[in-house]
């Protein structure tokens, strides 16, 4: 029998007893170093735990607490640090019921065990954790706490399980409001005889299966549910990373992002791909009406400080219409008042107040007004930005309890006396009082992140409670929730701070292989003052890299789309690559919505040779397969070029003269005749010969450019912008250039052209006028249509009514006019042109204007005479 020493005094008669999860020897020597499935302290890694595809959102690992309000436990449970990991459920943006999962790998329980784990539960409604125990019989809940474990403070659990043949740890954390806290951390299994179900070199799957982890991100789903393909590198960043992570070999590290830095020269951008979560919105409708409010909050504690913050959109130019009105009594009815939006009106205790801020533009604008009872100062913010503050209203005073909130109308009996030109007309979204100053901080990041948490302390009512308690034509409807910055994420570096040059690298997880017709997709955003550097995409093979696409200095502030041709390899990684510059300057370059496609290699199929070809001497005699896309005369291998870009095939090889500059094997096949064409025995000269293969599925037939849709002309006033379009067909793809009275474009910011080859003029003038051609060009065929465009310039009326005409079915006309017009005392005495009175000879001609005259024109008998007047 094999025996194993414990410490120096007790032997054990049986191997097995080693490193199944049961503490045999006195001081656990025979569980020491073992592999253990199922135990985490999630400091390095998640231990093979995963999400569940049936969940609402993922738990996150993290360090310290979250960037928003300090959510989350300030330090892990391992190591006591805010260095230490964890993984945390984060509930902003979350609605109340929604859940997030995370499971162990499969494993056989051979004895009944302890679980123990320490979790973090907090917020008003701080949400359930749960712990249910999937085995072959089915799921059981054998855990679950709602009850909060205190301000950043770390709880443990201990739970004992049955054995079984196939088990698995399931954690759920599901949320009940934007307030919910929920952290998990170091599970451990106690005394459980674990047996892995999956070997070391396998992928535990979802459901008891595993599968090979060779087979793991080979872009093929082995797992029934795909799991094994989850984080390989296609991702929205919005859960996770995917796998991406910094490497060890660089200077500095990417980092998630969903919110711009204001310190920042250049603003950070929105997230590419994701907007705000539908939510209920009230719209008071246009006309304004005494019946139109909603009912807010009765019974109100009294207030000595207080915050109001709203959304809301209005384009009322007029009316007196207050969203807010807080009255604590019929005689205290002006409490707290604030709307007006054409010009901010806020009233504090009877103390009104206009602002100057202008609001009534149509669109979303996030409000917030503090006050402080011991100062008086009452402080405006919008969009997330303090915008003035009014010192020593009501210093002293306070609110009486027993106050009522009204939204749309100003109240002048509590809870009523209201009128139709002081109700409210527009949207409100996100009404919250606090009996408290927020912050600039706090109001910064609850106007400009829609997943930021509400600050909870001291708060008196939220928007949930009130969307339904609405009167008169009053409408709750869903729309995308308003948010000043993003409701996503996305990973970024910033390119000053460091000495440069330095680089930082995010690389995916290994891929096993890919195939030939492996792309990656993906969203970047570079942007900055003066020298930023250079953002790489590079495969990285053990120590060698190679450079698959780069793009160096400021795009400018727009997400901008590249698709990268990765191609065949084995056990590698793609990276992205922030060169950093000597002298770099402050900016930033980001990257969203990877996606990898086409990487298959079962799914891959060899490339028939379909080609192009061009030559200057006598046809060399090739394949009939080859002169399936064939012309002459020379200059086609720039459209074999063309198509290769546009349907993403790959070429394989290429003759240059006698010399063969690329030629895998398969060249070969398709191009011998003994002589000339094998390129490995470069027989013959041939000038200007090429040679293409492509994947003849993906190139569709070549056809001539045409455009289907040509450009239409016509006559504008100057300032006014006009649109052309040149619709075209063929392929490959034509490019559209544009042109006017037969030279280029004016290099002006006004003349735009857009990826579908139509020019915008913007902001236009006379001198924009003429005739302007849009030309096609693929290759194949070039053609061109025209249009003509009149911009109507400055008329002074001095010689005529210029391109001016009168309307044929009005009332009366305009007259051309110089000095007084004929009536009495009416009309400029002077013309705006010159700015002189027609006197002497110049009458009626000089210094003309055009005017109607808009009075009635009576006569009458004087009084006592017959002498018309």
């Amino acid at each position: 029998r094999l025996l194993l020493g414990c410490g120096v005094l007790l032997l054990l008669p049986f191997l097995p007893k080693v490193c199944n999860g049961v503490q045999d020897c006195p001081d656990s020597s025979d569980e020491q170093g073992c592999p253990v499935i199922g135990n985490c302290n999630f400091e390095d890694s998640t231990c093979g735990y995963i999400h569940s595809k049936s969940s609402d959102f993922n738990f996150v690992k993290q360090k310290g607490a979250d960037a928003f309000e300090n959510n989350g436990p300030l330090i892990d449970h391992t190591t006591e640090t805010n260095q230490g990991g964890y993984m945390y459920a984060e509930a902003a943006g979350k609605a109340s019921g929604a859940s997030a999962t995370i499971s162990s790998p499969w494993m056989t329980l051979t004895t009944d065990c302890t679980v123990r784990f320490a979790y973090y539960l907090y917020g008003d409604n701080p949400g359930t954790l749960w712990l249910n125990n999937s085995n072959s019989l089915g799921s059981t809940a054998v855990w679950n706490s709602s009850a909060s474990t205190g301000d950043k403070k770390w709880q443990t659990a201990e739970v004992t399980i049955g054995r079984g043949s196939a088990s698995q740890l399931v954690f759920e954390a599901k949320m009940d409001g934007t307030t919910s806290d929920i952290a998990l951390d170091d599970i451990q299994l106690i005394n459980c005889g674990v047996t892995p179900l999956c070997s070391d070199k396998e992928f535990s799957c979802l459901d008891p299966t595993c599968v090979s982890l060779d087979k793991v991100c080979d872009f093929e789903k082995d797992c029934t549910g795909g799991e094994d393909e989850d984080v390989c590198g296609s991702c929205s960043f919005e859960s996770g990373q995917c796998g991406f992570t910094n490497s060890l070999d660089d200077n500095f590290d990417w980092k998630k992002n969903s919110l711009g830095d204001e310190t920042f020269y250049s603003t950070m951008p929105a997230d590419h791909s994701v907007t705000g979560p539908d939510v209920k919105v009230l719209n008071f409708p246009y006309p304004a009406a005494v019946s139109n409010y909603a009912l807010l909050k009765t019974g109100l504690p009294k207030l000595t400080d207080v915050t109001v913050c709203a959304w809301a959109a209005s384009s009322d130019r007029y009316s007196r219409g207050y969203f807010f009105s807080l009255a604590t009594s019929s005689s205290r009815t002006n409490e707290l008042l604030i709307g007006q939006l054409f010009n901010l009106q806020v009233v504090v205790k009877g103390y009104w107040r206009s602002t100057g801020i202008k609001l009534n533009d149509g669109g979303w604008h996030h409000t917030c007004l503090t006050w402080e009872s011991a100062t008086g100062n009452l402080m405006a913010y919008v969009d997330g930005a303090w915008v003035k503050t009014f010192p020593g209203i009501r210093k002293g005073y306070s609110f009486d309890a027993g106050g009522t909130v009204v939204l749309g109308q100003e109240q002048d009996s509590l809870g009523g006396g209201f009128a139709s030109h002081q109700a409210y007309t527009g949207k409100l979204f996100g009404v919250y009082m606090w009996s408290k100053v927020l912050t600039a901080s706090d109001i910064f990041k609850f106007a400009s992140d829609c997943k930021a948490p509400i600050p909870s302390a001291d708060l008196v009512f939220q928007w949930g409670s009130i969307v339904d308690n609405k009167f008169g034509t009053v409408k709750s409807q869903m729309e995308t929730q308003p948010t000043l910055g993003s409701c996503g994420h996305y990973m970024y570096v910033k390119t000053e701070g460091f000495p440069a040059p330095n680089t930082a690298i995010i690389q995916t997880p290994k891929f096993a292989v890919t195939g030939p017709t492996c792309r990656m997709k993906f969203w970047y955003n570079i942007d900055g003052l003066g020298k930023i550097g250079a953002l790489d995409v590079i495969a990285m093979v053990g120590n060698k890299t190679s450079l698959l696409w780069t793009i160096s200095e400021k795009q400018g502030a727009e997400w901008k789309e590249a698709t990268v041709n990765v191609g065949q390899h084995g056990d590698y990684h793609i990276g992205f690559r922030a060169n950093t510059d000597t002298g770099s300057q402050e900016g930033h370059m980001a990257i969203d919505d990877t996606q990898f496609y086409g990487c298959s290699i079962k799914s891959y199929k060899s490339p028939k040779l379909i080609g192009c070809y061009s030559y200057n001497k006598t046809d060399p005699g090739l394949p009939t397969v080859m002169k399936k896309y064939s012309w002459t005369p020379s200059g086609i291998s720039t459209l074999c070029e063309k198509v290769a870009l546009q349907t993403g095939a790959t070429v394989f090889g290429v003759f240059k003269g006698s010399q063969c500059l690329t030629g895998p094997d398969a060249l070969n096949t398709y191009a011998k005749d003994g002589s000339a064409n094998n390129c490995n025995g470069n027989k013959g000269s041939y000038n200007a010969y090429s040679v293409y293969m492509f994947d003849d599925i993906k190139a569709p037939p070549i056809t001539a450019a045409k455009i289907v849709a040509p450009p239409s002309g016509g006559v504008i006033p100057g300032g006014y912008s006009f649109t052309m379009t040149c619709g075209t067909t063929g392929y490959p793809a034509p490019s559209v250039m544009w042109t006017v009275n037969n030279g280029p474009l004016p290099d002006d910011d006004n003349f735009k052209v857009d990826s579908n080859g139509t020019l915008v003029i913007s902001n236009s003038v006379s001198d924009y006028s003429g005739n302007y051609k849009c030309t096609a060009d693929n290759g194949v065929a070039t053609v061109s249509a025209k249009a003509s465009l009149q911009v109507l310039g400055k008329c002074d009326f001095e010689t005529g009514f210029c391109f001016w005409s009168q309307k044929k079915d009005d009332t009366f006309n305009w007259s051309r006019q110089a000095g007084g017009t004929a009536s009495n005392s009416t009309g400029p005495s002077t013309d705006h042109t010159i700015g002189k009175k027609a006197t002497g000879s110049q009458c009626p001609k000089a210094y003309p204007y055009v005017y109607y005259k808009g009075s009635y024109c009576c006569r009458y008998n004087k009084e006592g005479t017959n002498k018309k007047q």
